[in-house]
């Protein structure tokens, strides 16, 4: 295959629990790309472990994080014509995990692929009907056509493994610089308004799961009721979020009788209310005193600022 030019660009921050698997799974990629650090000013040894490996770095004050602006900030610190993102806590799957999402860009249309993530080993069994019910095994190309079929599914997109063309990103002004989460959406709402297409690449799976508590759902769903009513616009285009959590629901009632854990559908049913709590709360978050943000929030660096 002609390999354009890539970088594998990783916010991290206190990563040195991830360090060793995460760094053996880039190795043994069938196909090796340059790997870009942004850390966040980690004071766990971690940064001085990842330059000892080799790989190139550099570091931001970690008041300075942002989801949007430190991920475009790799624009500017090394060129290239497709940015692969990660997470530090994202492990890549199999050897041509790497490959098989560059391979995506063959075709001039697509502006942004993500993979397919798969639960950790020992995850619970509501993060692993998550993954399964987000990253199914069969691949989808996504146009803005597609609203009718998909509604909000249309620019689903997750940069804990996504990549980018770098035409397409510039295109639409890149990530932007201030939000609470969702610069991923954002990114993959407007190149579908600007003609690109998204892809959905099964064949590129990575490990990555969290096992939520029920007061950490309340406030990752707080943060997404955040994020559309500041990008309200994103549900004008594709459709309200509503039918899809009804969705949700169901299924992962049915997931739980699969795997015969029927004593988890009133764990699964509590982890809900709290999600459509914290979801509603979010979207009327101005009527909210700072305080009470900060602290339904899972991403309190916003607030901060």
């Amino acid at each position: 295959m002609v390999i354009p030019r890539c970088v594998l660009v990783m916010p991290t921050y206190q990563s040195a629990a991830y360090i060793n698997q995460l760094f053996a799974s880039l190795t043994m990629q069938s196909v090796q790309v340059p790997i870009l650090i942004i850390d966040s000013s980690s004071t766990d040894g971690s940064l001085e472990k990842w330059q000892d490996l080799g790989v190139k770095t550099h570091v931001i004050p970690k008041a300075e994080f942002n989801h949007g602006k430190t991920r475009q900030l790799a624009l500017s610190l090394i060129d290239a014509d497709i940015y692969i993102y990660l997470t530090q806590d994202a492990i890549l799957a199999d050897t041509n995990t790497l490959e098989n999402i560059i391979s995506a860009f063959n075709n001039p249309e697509i502006g942004c692929a993500y993979g397919r993530q798969l639960p950790h080993e020992g995850a619970g069994l509501l993060g692993a009907h998550l993954r399964s019910f987000n990253y199914p095994e069969k691949s989808d190309l996504r146009s803005i056509n597609d609203v009718e079929r998909l509604g909000i599914k249309t620019c689903a997109n997750s940069n804990s493994f996504a990549a980018y063309r770098k035409t397409a990103l510039v295109q639409i002004g890149g990530f932007p610089d201030r939000v609470i989460m969702g610069e991923d959406i954002i990114a993959a709402a407007k190149m579908l308004k600007a003609g690109w297409k998204i892809y959905y690449c099964a064949e590129s799976r990575v490990f990555h799961s969290h096992d939520y508590s029920v007061m950490q759902d309340f406030k990752r769903y707080f943060d997404i009721g955040v994020f559309h009513q500041e990008e309200h616009w994103i549900l004008d285009l594709f459709k309200s979020p509503q039918k899809l959590g009804a969705s949700y629901v169901k299924s992962e009632i049915n997931f739980c009788l699969k795997y015969k854990k029927s004593g988890m559908i009133f764990i699964s049913l509590i982890h809900s209310g709290m999600k459509y709590l914290g979801y509603h709360l979010g979207r009327k978050y101005k009527l909210l005193p700072l305080w009470l943000r900060q602290k339904f929030s899972m991403h309190k660096f916003y607030w901060d600022i």
